[in-house]
């Protein structure tokens, strides 16, 4: 049977147009009754990067978050949003782009990924081990948020790295500096993680995205688009194809493909775009995408520097009074 990856249209991040986006994207999926059960945990997975307005799209939106968030708990579930970001905490980056406000009305609870746990790694040797937040492994759900956005390490951020925020921030310091000089290697370990966390859906957010660069710091472009799927890597190749990207550059695909976890060819994933089975693409100006791609690999003194500040967000003085 193909794998499917829905595709819906939204012009911007107006609550009614981002909510019915959302449902129509889910209905050929089964809508969120297939994922989500009354009374179950559900682990709403953002892109967290760092702090950054949601105009600069560094982030999952505020607005898309809180529209899953209210079709979780129509179906009964109880959704929290959490994360570790690169940098600082999840409630700093949650704060600056506008999701904290929203959040707290609302009585959804944005969490730290604190604890860690080992875990089998799915790739031999036998003992090789991943460390991911428990917050990740103990929910019922997992419901991925990726914002769909160009990266100037890894060529593109999509579904399936949005998962590398399930390892805590200072072991994802450690990760670039052990194997970010083999990039094949620092994209298996990301398809490591997505295998152990194995999210029940992907919804990503691809209305205004990231091009040129980033994690952050690109050009904002309007795509326009939500697409959902349960499959990260059918997904992430749909999203190359829609957007013009090269799949053998993004090493995520060919580690994918070479442990057999996905679907990577692109005739077998049945693509439904406004209820027809066809794949969008860019009619007007290309995707700009980066030019070069910088090392993955981290100084020591920019680890020490990052874990300093991280630290300082989660447990400075300041925090204890939020």
């Amino acid at each position: 049977m193909p794998t499917i990856v829905s595709i819906a249209r939204c012009d911007d991040y107006e609550p009614e147009q981002v909510g019915r986006a959302i449902r129509l994207a889910l209905e050929p999926l089964g809508g969120i009754g297939r994922f989500v059960r009354a009374g179950q945990r559900v682990l709403l997975k953002p892109n967290f990067v760092m702090a950054r307005r949601a105009d600069e799209a560094a982030n999952t939106h505020p607005l898309f978050i809180i529209e899953v968030a209210r079709l979780v708990r129509e179906a009964g579930g109880e959704p929290v949003v959490g994360d570790s970001p690169a940098l600082g905490s999840a409630r700093h980056v949650a704060s600056r782009s506008g999701l904290l406000e929203p959040a707290q009305k609302t009585h959804l609870p944005i969490i730290e990924f604190r604890a860690t746990r080992k875990v089998a790694s799915p790739r031999e040797p036998a003992g090789r081990t991943l460390r991911l937040a428990c917050e990740a492994l103990d929910a019922d759900v997992v419901i991925n948020l990726p914002k769909l956005k160009a990266h100037g390490q890894t060529y593109l951020t999509l579904a399936v790295k949005n998962l590398f925020g399930c390892v805590r921030g200072r072991r994802k310091a450690l990760l670039h500096q052990q194997i970010g000089g083999r990039p094949i290697e620092f994209a298996r370990m990301l398809v490591d993680v997505c295998q152990v966390v194995r999210p029940a859906l992907t919804l990503m957010d691809g209305i205004v995205t990231l091009e040129r660069t980033g994690a952050i710091g690109g050009d904002p472009r309007q795509l326009g688009l939500v697409v959902a799927g349960t499959d990260c890597t059918a997904m992430d190749r749909v999203v190359c194809e829609i957007i013009g990207a090269d799949p053998e550059q993004l090493l995520t695909l060919v580690a994918a493909r070479e442990a057999g976890f996905g679907e990577t060819d692109l005739n077998r994933i049945r693509v439904l775009s406004d209820s027809k089975e066809t794949t969008p693409s860019l009619a007007a100006q290309p995707f700009v995408l980066p030019q070069y791609l910088s090392p993955l690999s981290f100084s020591p003194w920019r680890i020490i520097r990052g874990l300093a500040r991280q630290a300082w967000a989660l447990f400075g003085p300041s925090k204890k009074q939020k």
